[in-house]
């Protein structure tokens, strides 16, 4: 099926409660938002500028499918690639921990510090750094 801007909006708003009490279990009273203010561009980009048009479920797919392996190459350039462009294991390690449980965040890291001199030893491209993350998927 389709939505139209106004249902998108509702879906949108009960996603963002729903991920704020999630975060809430973590944040320790501090307000957190990880859907920002949805209106403008993106918004335009679905439903055409003057918002009347509808958004296929299939569409909505494809665009989410983008969005993700487009912040999986970001990611992996924020680790700053060498000139044959290969990352530290220990930043790869390090970035594995962030998609943990926060209850398990500490001793994940504590694992990767306690295998630093090996994991130095070792370098990790984008089709490694790819891979682990369509698993992930």
């Amino acid at each position: 099926g389709y939505v139209d801007a106004k249902e998108f909006d509702v879906i949108v708003k009960r996603l963002q409660d729903k991920a704020n009490l999630n975060v809430n279990k973590y944040s320790m009273g501090r307000s957190s938002k990880l859907l920002s203010d949805h209106v403008g561009g993106l918004m335009a980009s679905f439903f055409g500028p003057d918002l009347k048009g509808r958004l296929s479920l299939s569409e909505f797919a494809i665009f989410l499918e983008n969005l993700h392996w487009q912040l999986v190459k970001l990611e992996f350039e924020h680790y700053l690639p060498n000139e044959d462009g290969m990352i530290p294991a220990v930043d790869f390690a390090r970035s594995l921990v962030t998609a943990a449980e926060m209850m398990w965040v500490d001793d994940l890291l504590n694992k990767v510090d306690a295998n630093i001199e090996f994991l130095s030893q070792l370098d990790i491209g984008y089709p490694e750094f790819e891979s682990v993350h369509q698993l992930q998927c």
